[in-house]
């Protein structure tokens, strides 16, 4: 194991710990040979103070450290080994890691008075850590114990670090308990790098035991650096308790939390829809004088337009550009996204254009988010418009993008530019997915014939793309609403024979279908089955069996199910049910099925059903339905549906109302 090589040397017995692998390739790139050069600098001191500060304040651009650390390879005497480590430092810190590991390689074989020092062998081991080389970072330690050195909290804690990086996490757990158990040199930084690892692997508990170790050592007090990562993972994880309780803990013992810990919380919080305690929290960090950043609003604006709260985010969005924060293209994008939704397109534009008037260029998501709300609104022609505009701006339209159009276009009946849409795509070189070909399945299932279902079917089976329940559900509605129940039982069989489990909406398809046809018995047989298989019915399917049983004048079976279906508290909030008493209504039940539908909104629906011969309230005794300001003379026996808000106040809305 790795963090064994580190500990060896102590014993005398560290060369047996290295791979053979790693030792080949240690001498292969610390091997120093001597070679000496005469110097082109004649004030190599003057030189050298020059250099350290050009390092030091960052203003020595790649190419001139590189020219310079040339030049002083060649110098002799060689300089001072504290302006080489300047100069290598500079440049790992400009990521140039293989230039560093090379110019140190021919400082060995260059210079033979060249005596590196903890620090250069440290800037060397992060340098391979960085390029994911963690054992080559291992083997250097070879060149310490060479030199006498020895490695000191920095280098110990970089090796930790690389550790953590290659996601190896049992081997750096070994290597931070043999640093504490050896008593190397350990601060709060080796901690805080050990349980972020530990975190960023899932071994959240792991991370707060070692948490609680640092109490314990006698020097050592924890920081809010290692809170941190543990308070982000629980949140992740949805422990949101846990990681309140570790921020409160962290403030009691005097660790007063970040604008890192703030936001982890507000993110737990607002993503399992916490938002009054996330505001809390938010009111909190400013009282404590925490600025929010950029990436702090990104995560609430983003969380308050998923939970449709869309003025809200408005109003943080405005408030935080009062403040001189400048929106990210994630900000602008969650905000286009919500607007589109509510069908505020010109918002969702406008905003659009102030986000390209800032610089920021509007990326697919954007877009897409966009061309949803234009195809929920049925503005096609500003939706293609789009599309274009997409090209013009070097915007690829993705998967995503193409599969909101083809299934509004299939919700709109609009088939042929569905298919158009399609070919488009296909030209674009993005595959169809099992989402675009259900879309267009669903669409040929109100608006084409069997024989195109079957060609895209086929042409989808031939992609190698398997339909799922979804797909089967909607071959099965196609066939059963065509009175066609020996095909549509028949896939409904495969489907069962194949392993695929039929869910509620399925078993509602073929229950419609058997009852279409007034086969009530095999309606009534599958729904016996849909209850032997686990699967629960809803209101739509006892809507289905009380409706069929009614038409067929069988009122005692539908009053049965009526029953059972409000004791299951199955009724939806947004329907009132009105067990209405006069057997006698009889009359024409499609004229009077279509004068209640026709009240327009669909957000509230009333459910009369007609079966004893008793009166109330809300029937009079000439044989006619008063209800409220609506009057329907002569109704059948049936189930109908109407919108009302305005209709029946008196009636508690969710509530299941039996009169009589």
């Amino acid at each position: 194991m790795k963090p064994l090589i580190l500990f060896g040397r102590f014993s005398g017995n560290y060369s047996h710990s290295l791979s053979s692998s790693s030792f080949i390739s240690l001498l292969g790139l610390f091997t120093p040979q001597f070679r000496t050069y005469h110097s082109n600098y004649g004030n190599a001191k003057q030189l050298e103070k020059s250099i350290r500060a050009g390092c030091r304040t960052g203003t020595l651009e790649v190419q001139q450290l590189l020219s310079l650390c040339n030049s002083m390879i060649q110098m002799q005497p060689i300089p001072s080994v504290w302006v080489l480590n300047d100069l290598l430092g500079a440049l790992s810190k400009k990521n140039q890691y293989s230039t560093v590991v090379s110019l140190y390689k021919q400082l060995s074989m260059r210079c033979g008075h060249f005596h590196p020092n903890v620090y250069t062998l440290t800037i060397v081991i992060k340098c391979l850590c960085r390029l994911k080389k963690t054992s080559l970072g291992f083997s250097v330690l070879a060149i310490f114990y060479k030199h006498g050195l020895y490695p000191n909290g920095h280098t110990l804690s970089t090796l930790l670090h690389g550790l953590c990086m290659e996601g190896s996490i049992f081997e750096a757990l070994e290597l931070f308990h043999k640093i504490v158990d050896k008593e190397f040199p350990c601060d709060e930084f080796i901690y805080a790098i050990i349980i972020n690892g530990l975190c960023k692997a899932g071994e959240t508990n792991k991370a707060i035991k070692v948490l609680r170790q640092i109490y314990y050592h006698q020097k050592l007090s924890p920081t809010v650096e290692c809170f941190n990562p543990i308070i982000n993972s629980l949140c992740r994880d949805g422990d949101i308790d846990k990681a309140m309780s570790l921020f409160q803990e962290m403030i009691s013992c005097g660790f007063p939390p970040n604008v890192v810990t703030y936001t982890s919380l507000i993110h737990g919080l607002c993503k399992f829809g916490n938002w009054e305690e996330a505001n809390r929290l938010l009111i909190n960090m400013t009282e404590s004088g925490i600025s929010l950043d950029v990436y702090t609003y990104s995560i609430v604006i983003d969380s308050l337009c998923k939970q449709e709260k869309p003025q809200k985010a408005i109003l943080l969005f405005e408030s935080m550009t009062d403040k001189g924060v400048e929106p990210n293209v994630v900000i602008y994008t969650s905000l286009i996204s919500a607007l589109s939704k509510e069908g505020k397109t010109k918002k969702s534009f406008d905003l659009m254009e102030v986000m390209t008037n800032r610089g920021l260029k509007p990326d697919v998501i954007a877009y897409t988010s966009l061309l949803h709300g234009l195809c929920d609104a049925g503005e096609w022609g500003e939706a293609f418009m789009l599309l274009a505009k997409m090209k013009e701006q070097d915007v690829r339209p993705n998967l995503v993008t193409f599969n909101i159009l083809i299934d509004a276009l299939c919700k709109d009946r609009n088939m042929k530019e569905a298919f158009d849409v399609f070919d488009l795509m296909t030209r674009w070189n993005l595959k169809p997915n099992i989402i675009t070909y259900t879309s267009l399945l669903s669409g040929l299932s109100h608006s084409g014939s069997l024989e195109e279902i079957g060609r895209v079917f086929e042409n989808m089976l031939s992609e190698n793309i398997h339909p799922n329940i979804i797909t089967i559900t909607v071959l099965i509605d196609a066939y059963s609403k065509r009175g066609m129940m020996d095909k549509a039982q028949k896939i409904f069989d495969e489907m069962i024979y194949h392993g695929e489990k039929p869910n509620t909406i399925t078993y509602n398809k073929m229950l419609k279908g058997y009852c279409l046809l007034q086969k009530v018995d095999k309606a009534e047989e599958m729904f016996r089955q849909m209850l032997l298989n686990g699967v629960l019915p809803d209101f739509n399917s006892y809507c289905t069996m009380v409706e069929a049983y009614m038409m067929i004048d069988q009122t005692d079976i539908a009053l049965k199910f009526s029953k059972e279906m409000i004791e299951k508290g199955l009724v939806p909030d947004h329907v009132v049910v009105v067990v209405v008493v006069k057997e006698e209504f009889l009359g024409v039940y499609m004229r009077a099925y279509e004068k209640i539908t026709l009240l327009g909104d669909d957000s509230f629906m009333l459910m009369i059903m007609f079966f004893f011969d008793e009166t109330d309230d809300y029937v009079d005794t000439s044989g006619d339905c008063v209800v409220q300001e609506l009057e329907i003379t002569n109704l059948s026996s049936g189930l109908f549906y109407a919108n009302c808000y305005d209709i029946i106040p008196p009636l508690s809305y969710g509530s299941a109302t039996t009169i009589g």
